[in-house]
C-alpha cells in the first residue's frame, strides 16, 4: 500500500496486566487443672496386634494420600505460575469475556463503556499547560490505563493527568511502553476504584461485525463520544513509522484526533481493540486501525509485570518479499522472503545470509510475508522453527533455528 498512514492522537494522523483473622482464643477467663494422665496397659493379644497391623496400613496409606495430593497441588501451581510468565500475564489482568447473542442499542454500549473510557492530558515537566490530549481505557480498578505509546512521543519527561467520565482529575505515572505495538501503561497515583472495561477475544471478530469507537476527541473541556461503524477486515498487516508490520482491526467507525488510546468496542460493549491509526488521505474515507485485544493481553500484561516485552519473539532478519508472479518478473529463482540482513545477535546468524530464500516455516509454504510473521506472533522466545531455504548458488537446505526476543523500546523519553 501506498497510502500514508497517521497517528490519531492529540495531533495524531499518522502514518503505514485481605486480610485475615489471626483466629486466636482468649483464655484468660478459663483455668484449667491439670490431670495426672493414667497408664493404661493394653494386653499384647491377637486381636490387638492386628488392630494395631490395620492401623498401620491406615496410616500409611492417609500419608500417601497427603504427599500425592500436595504434589499434585505444587505441579499444577507450577505449571499455572510458569504459563502466565511465558504468555506475560499478569494475575492482575481481568479475565477475557465471550460475547453474547444479544445487541445492545448503541445508547446502551456508551453508557456501559463511557465510565471506563478516560482522557490523558500530557505536560511537559514543569508546564502548566498540557501540549496534547489523547484518551485511555482503565484496564483494572485500582488504576491501570492502557493508551497509545505513541501520545507522549514528542514531549520529553512527559506527565500525565487523567480524566474521568464523572469530572475527577487525577495523577498518573508512566509504567511501561511499547513502539512496535503502540501500546503502554500508566498508572493514577492516587487511591482510587473506577470501573475496569470488559474485554472480549478478537480473535473472535469477523467482517461486518457492528462496533464503536469511544475515545475523548474533543479534549477534557467536553465528555467522551462515540462512533459507530462495522469490521471492515479483523485482520490486516499495517506496517507503522518504526517499520513494524502490526496485525490490526479495520473498522469504517470514525477515528478523530484524540481517540488514539480509546477503544473499539462490539455489539456487547466489550473491548475488542485499542483505537490507534487511520488513513488520513483525502481520496480515503472510513479507514481506521485498533489494535486487537489478542496483542493487548500478550504485551500489556508483559509491560505491567516486567516492565517490557518478554514473550515477544522475532527470527532476526529483514527481507524483500516475492510471490510467484513478482517473482518471475524479477527474475528471482523461487517465491519466499529473500534475505536482504541477518541481525548479528540472532540465532539464525552464520545460517542465513544475503540472498537466500526462505520459501517455507514448518512446513507451510510462504504465501506472504503474513503467513511467517503470524507463527512468530504466536510463538516464544527460545521457541524453535524449521525453515525451507533456497541457497542463493542454487541448494536447498532445511535448518532448525532458535527465536529470540524482541524487547522493542518505547518513545518515553526523559530529558
Amino acid at each position: 500500500m501506498n497510502e500514508e498512514y497517521n497517528k490519531a492522537s492529540d495531533n495524531d494522523e499518522i502514518s503505514k496486566d485481605e486480610e485475615t483473622a489471626d483466629g486466636f482464643y482468649d483464655d484468660s477467663d478459663f483455668s484449667f487443672e491439670e490431670v495426672e494422665p493414667q497408664s493404661v496397659i493394653i494386653p499384647d493379644t491377637v486381636e490387638n496386634k492386628e488392630g494395631k497391623a490395620a492401623s498401620g496400613i491406615k496410616l500409611f496409606c492417609a500419608v500417601l494420600t497427603v504427599i500425592f495430593i500436595a504434589s499434585c497441588c505444587v505441579f499444577i501451581g507450577y505449571y499455572i505460575g510458569n504459563n502466565k510468565k511465558n504468555q506475560g500475564i499478569s494475575p492482575d489482568q481481568p479475565s477475557y469475556q465471550k460475547p453474547s447473542s444479544e445487541m445492545l442499542s448503541t445508547s446502551d454500549i456508551y453508557a456501559k463503556v463511557a465510565p471506563s473510557v478516560v482522557g490523558i492530558l500530557i505536560y511537559n515537566e514543569g508546564e502548566e499547560a498540557a501540549m496534547s490530549e489523547a484518551s485511555g481505557v482503565v484496564y483494572t480498578s485500582d488504576g491501570y490505563i492502557i493508551t497509545n505509546d505513541h501520545i507522549y512521543s514528542s514531549i520529553p519527561s512527559a506527565q500525565f493527568k487523567i480524566f474521568t467520565s464523572d469530572g475527577a482529575f487525577y495523577s498518573a505515572k508512566y509504567i511501561a511502553g511499547d513502539t512496535r505495538s503502540d501500546l503502554a501503561v500508566l498508572k493514577i497515583t492516587d487511591k482510587v476504584e473506577l470501573k475496569a472495561a470488559e474485554f472480549a477475544d478478537s480473535e473472535l471478530v469477523a467482517s461486518g461485525d457492528y462496533v464503536c469507537a469511544i475515545g475523548c476527541p474533543n479534549g477534557h473541556n467536553s465528555k467522551s463520544t462515540i462512533t459507530f461503524g462495522i469490521v471492515s477486515v479483523p485482520k490486516v498487516r499495517i506496517t507503522n513509522t518504526t517499520n513494524y508490520a502490526s496485525n490490526l482491526i479495520q473498522t469504517d467507525s470514525a477515528i478523530n484526533p484524540g481517540n488514539s488510546g480509546g477503544v473499539l468496542v462490539n455489539a456487547n460493549g466489550q473491548v475488542i481493540g485499542i483505537t490507534s491509526s487511520k488513513v488520513a488521505q483525502t481520496e480515503y474515507e472510513g479507514i481506521g486501525y485498533a489494535i486487537p485485544t489478542k496483542t493487548v493481553r500478550k504485551i500489556i500484561g508483559s509491560l505491567m509485570e516486567f516492565g517490557k516485552v518478554t514473550n515477544r519473539a522475532k527470527l532476526g532478519i529483514t527481507y524483500r518479499f516475492y510471490n510467484d508472479v513478482m517473482a518471475k518478473l524479477s527474475g528471482v529463482a523461487v517465491a519466499g522472503l529473500e534475505i536482504d540482513q541477518v541481525l548479528p545477535e540472532c540465532q539464525v546468524f552464520g545460517k542465513l545470509s544475503k540472498g537466500d530464500i526462505i520459501t517455507h516455516a514448518d512446513g507451510v509454504k510462504l504465501t506472504s510475508d503474513a503467513v511467517l510473521l503470524d507463527m512468530l506472533e504466536d510463538s516464544a522466545p527460545g521457541d524453535n522453527l524449521v525453515l525451507t531455504v533456497y541457497r542463493s548458488y542454487g541448494t536447498t537446505d532445511s535448518i532448525t533455528v532458535k527465536l529470540i526476543g524482541d524487547s522493542g523500546s518505547s518513545s518515553y523519553k526523559v530529558k
